[in-house]
Formats: structure tokens, C-alpha cells, sequence
């Protein structure tokens, strides 16, 4: 078997084109492991996506899932697949009247000194996504770099004494973590804003250092309120007191642990991305590129959430259609280009198109399909 993989990828490098049939022979089904395998440039899947193919997509090439009959009972098990049709769904529309206080405010607490940056990029995720008007509470030093970078906004900042007191009467939802800052006072800082504001919260970022090891913690401050909480992989280990390669083994277990600790929706970054509630929910979004895989990406799509949370969208439904809609518009920034090529400026400028949701209508026998990602 293994000499057949080598002599399909030496083929392969002649010109051949590989047609893997439900996964790329050598791909474990559940977990995507995959020491000697085949790289197709398309795999046609039965039935259902399998978790080990959607965290191989360097291996499959484009994917087409088939109908083969098996309808549209499926076990509560099988997550829900994110796609066009469940954004829709999910977003309220922006009414001809609507005026910036209809579009709802939000709040984006961070900026510590030297790290403005990542206040802003969650900014621009926001502004893309439709809100009505923006503020930051972030360190003084960072002000005049936020001012000019996002001149629609305004900035306050952290009081020495109340980091919350001038701002609680103000936002729809709140974003905490952007530059948020891992020095010695940051949690005692993160706590005093997780306490007194009680309403519609995203967590992400430095937030997660802060309760490093102490997930209870920080599930008594998010529950009972719509919260989602937005880590990648290391991340969540951190947060879970549990080593990185025990989340990595097994994500979808994790972000339901997760899920269930902070009492929160989750939403895990990666390959694919998962969003998981508490209430045992749990969808699968297969959208986007390595071009998100750098600083900052993470902190744009904590800018969509926010919206959507200050939207009053479900925080489940808000989580997943942002990261279809970040993952999206990595995929147009992409087009026709070279993926070295692509930035994250490039994706915070597609985030208008990636909006235009498109009306889906897969081929005969289709049930859904993925682009091909990545080079190769």
C-alpha cells in the first residue's frame, strides 16, 4: 500500500490528477492523522464530511459531498455544517431606517502599551460587519494610535482607580482581550470588567492568559449572559490546565469541554474551525485559507462576533457566521492571487463582498462543496 502512495504521488507530479474517494487513502477518518497518505486534487465524500477530512484539507484538494441516500436523519452526534443558507438564517436584516444608534454600539477593551494594534484590527472586523458605532477603553499611551487609526471612534481610557467605571452605560456588547496585556495587574483588570458588566461579552486574546489553569473562574463571570469565548488551540490547553496536544487529538471533544466549563459558547480556531454551546450544540466551519493564519486574524473575527452579539443575534448562530464570513473572505482575497501575496488588510477588504451571501445550488447528486486551500 505504501509503494502505491508513492508511485500515485510520482504520477502525480507528471501531470496526473487524483480522485480520492470519501477521504485520501491514509487519512485516519476521525482524527485526520496521517503518516503516508494520498494528496488528491479532489475528494468526492459520501453521505457526511468526516472530521479527519475537513483537518486535512492540505490533502484533499477541492471536496464534493455527494447524496447517497442516507437523507437528512442524522445522528444528533454528526455537527451541524456551517454554510451560506445558516448565515443567512441567522442575521437580522439592516432596516431602510436604520441610523447608527439601530446598529448598535460596541465597546472593545485592550490596547495596552505597544499592542493598539490588535484594538484596531478587531475595529475594522466590526466596522466590516455592519456596526453602529465603536468605542475603545484602552491604556493612554495607545490613545492617539487608536485615534488616528480609527478616526470613527472614540477612545477612553483606563481610569487608574475603576477600569469600568465612565463606560458601562454606553455599549450594546462588550469585546475584551484585543492587546489586552499580560502584565501582573491584567487579571485583577480583566476581573473588574467581567463582574460589572453583565451583558452580551466576547472574550478573547490576553483574557485567556489571565485565567491561565482556571476555567471555573472565568465560567462564574459568563454565565448567564450571551458570551462567547474565542481561543485557538493553545489557547484552550491553557485554559484547561491540559496539554496542547490532548486538545490538538481530539478539538471537538475539547470545545465542548470548554464549552461546558465556561458555560459559554466557544468558538475553537482552526482547521476546522468549531464553535460548541453549552447546551451540547455543536457546528463545523470548513471556510477560508492559510491566509488567516497570522497575527492579528484572530482579532478581526472577535470584531464580526461583537457585532453580531450587539445585533442581539444568538451568541451560537453569532460565533459560527462570523467565522463562515472571516473565512470567506479570506477565500475572495485569495482569488487570483498568489496565497504569499494575500494579507490581512487584503481580507478586512473583503469582508464587504464576503457579505453578499451567495444563493448555493450544488450540482446534481451535490450536497455541498469546499475549494481547494493552500498550495500544492
Amino acid at each position: 500500500i505504501s509503494a502505491a502512495f508513492t508511485h500515485i504521488a510520482r504520477l502525480r507530479e507528471h501531470g496526473a490528477v487524483v480522485v480520492s474517494l470519501d477521504i485520501p487513502s491514509g487519512v485516519d477518518a476521525t482524527t485526520g492523522r496521517a503518516e503516508h497518505a494520498v494528496r488528491a486534487d479532489l475528494t468526492i465524500c459520501f453521505g457526511h464530511f468526516k472530521r479527519g477530512l475537513l483537518a486535512r484539507r492540505d490533502l484533499s484538494g477541492e471536496i464534493v459531498l455527494v447524496d447517497i441516500g442516507l437523507g437528512h436523519d442524522l445522528p444528533e452526534r454528526v455537527p451541524s455544517f456551517v454554510d451560506a443558507a445558516f448565515v443567512r438564517h441567522a442575521l437580522p436584516p439592516i432596516n431602510a431606517l436604520a441610523y447608527k444608534g439601530t446598529r448598535r454600539r460596541l465597546l472593545i477593551v485592550g490596547a495596552a502599551p505597544g499592542m493598539a494594534g490588535a484594538s484596531v484590527l478587531a475595529a475594522r472586523g466590526a466596522q466590516r460587519s455592519g456596526i453602529g458605532m465603536l468605542r475603545f477603553c484602552a491604556h493612554p499611551d495607545s490613545a492617539t494610535a487608536l485615534q488616528v487609526a480609527c478616526p470613527e471612534a472614540v477612545t477612553l481610557h483606563w481610569p487608574a482607580a475603576d477600569p469600568v467605571a465612565t463606560a458601562l452605560d454606553w455599549p450594546n456588547a462588550l469585546l475584551i482581550g484585543p492587546g489586552f496585556g499580560v502584565d501582573p495587574g491584567a487579571r485583577a483588570r480583566a476581573h473588574a470588567w467581567l463582574h460589572r458588566w453583565r451583558g452580551p461579552i466576547v472574550v478573547d486574546a490576553d483574557v485567556f492568559s489571565a485565567f491561565a489553569g482556571d476555567a471555573a473562574s472565568l465560567g462564574t463571570h459568563l454565565r448567564g449572559r450571551p458570551a462567547v469565548a474565542t481561543p485557538h488551540v493553545a489557547e484552550a490547553a491553557r485554559i484547561l490546565g491540559i496539554p496542547v496536544d490532548d486538545v490538538l487529538s481530539d478539538p471537538y471533544a475539547a470545545a465542548t469541554r470548554l464549552a461546558s466549563a465556561l458555560d459559554s459558547v466557544v468558538l475553537l480556531k482552526g482547521v476546522p474551525t468549531l464553535v460548541a454551546a453549552p447546551d451540547g450544540r455543536l457546528a463545523v466551519v470548513a471556510r477560508g485559507t492559510p491566509a488567516l493564519g497570522t497575527a492579528g486574524s484572530g482579532d478581526v473575527l472577535a470584531g464580526i462576533i461583537g457585532t453580531l452579539l450587539a445585533q442581539e443575534v444568538d451568541a451560537f448562530e453569532a460565533a459560527a457566521s462570523a467565522a463562515w464570513i472571516h473565512g470567506r473572505a479570506a477565500e475572495i482575497a485569495g482569488t487570483g492571487r498568489p496565497l504569499r501575496g494575500v494579507t490581512l488588510s487584503d481580507v478586512v477588504g473583503a469582508l464587504g463582498e464576503a457579505w453578499r451571501l451567495p444563493r448555493e445550488f450544488p450540482g446534481p447528486g451535490e450536497l455541498a462543496a469546499l475549494p481547494r486551500v493552500g498550495e500544492g
